[in-house]
Order: structure tokens, then sequence, then C-alpha cells
């Protein structure tokens, strides 16, 4: 009887030895995850001089969005491309590589992604 319950506690405890091995080695061979990455853009425009009307949010928005962004990926440990692109004062300066319009925001998305 005695024999018994040794060979059966031997058992559990082999058992659980075993499990408990198990499910810690998987954590002793697993690979750290990579450095993540973000990238964002943030454009503000505020349709000043136009039938819309003004639009004054978005000029504050789109850095408060990026400053953001900045900061939870100082955070985390990310690998960071923040770019922020305004028009407040309503003029159309497309020679500016900063006026948000479709060739800049293109250039600008093609900079950041690579």
């Amino acid at each position: 009887m005695m024999k018994k319950r040794v060979r059966l506690l031997l058992s559990i405890s082999l058992i659980l030895l075993s499990m408990t091995v198990a499910f810690v080695s998987c954590e002793l061979v697993t690979k750290e995850p990579e450095k993540g990455t973000m990238r964002v853009l943030s454009i503000g425009i505020s349709y000043l001089n136009s039938d819309v009307g003004p639009l004054y949010g978005p000029i504050a928005d789109a850095p408060a969005i990026s400053v953001a962004f900045k900061k939870n990926a100082e955070t985390t440990g990310l690998d960071a491309s923040i770019v922020t692109m305004l028009q407040a004062d309503g003029t159309r300066n497309t020679s500016d590589p900063d006026y948000p319009s479709k060739k800049n925001i293109l250039t600008k998305l093609y900079k950041i992604t690579t």
C-alpha cells in the first residue's frame, strides 16, 4: 500500500515537473520581437478663402496629433517618422514642400515609408 502511494506521488511529481519545464521552456527559446516602426503624416487645412468656410480645428489638431504620436513612439521605443503639413493662412503656395497639395503629400508619404 505504501509503495503504491509513493509511486503515485512520484508520478504526479514527474508530471508536474515535466509540465513546468514545457511551459517555461517556451519563454526561453522565444526571440525578442523586432523593433516596430511608426509612420505618421499629419495634415491640417483651414479652408480659408474657399466655399467650405474656415475650419480652425485642423490647424491646431495636426501638430497636436504629431506630438502625441511622437511621445508614444518615444515611450514604446518605436522607430518613428512623423511629418506635419499645414495650410493655415488660406494661400496656395504650391512651391513650398510643406504645402499639402496632392503632389507634396504623395512625396512626403514616399519619403517616410522608404
